[in-house]
């Protein structure tokens, strides 16, 4: 089948939600790369915090993760996943956003709690 069967098929708005979705998902990765590197020496050296709170800091990104996939994948299923990817897009976007205005530790573990949250609603988990 060729590209333009495809796009007949399937329409253009199919080409542009997939390269909106790759985009998001490049561009989350890289930010979220960067920031994984940097916040560590952030938090040790202009937080004050020690190796093992800053340790904490990114285990608390994966717990809150993992409490909330179950969770996450069960609100996929009722309200649908289109609307649960986009509310984890605006949420991970929002968590980026204010990292910037992070000024005292307790702002960054509770961002890096809701980095965690909103990382559990990419990937969906069902309890079913």
């Amino acid at each position: 089948m060729t590209n333009s069967e495809m796009e007949a098929e399937t329409g253009s708005s199919y080409d542009a939600s997939m390269f909106v979705l790759l985009a998001e998902g490049f561009f989350s990765r890289l930010s979220f790369g960067i920031i994984s590197f940097a916040l560590p020496l952030y938090a040790y050296s202009r937080l004050g915090l020690s190796l093992t709170e800053t340790g904490f800091l990114f285990s608390l990104n994966l717990i809150a993760e993992q409490l909330f996939k179950p969770l996450t994948g069960w609100v996929a299923d009722r309200v649908g996943l289109k609307k649960t990817l986009t509310t984890a897009i605006a949420l991970r976007s929002l968590v980026a956003f204010l990292l910037i205005f992070a000024g005292a530790w307790w702002q960054v573990y509770l961002i890096r709690f809701l980095h965690g949250l909103a990382e559990s609603s990419g990937i969906h988990r069902s309890v079913r």
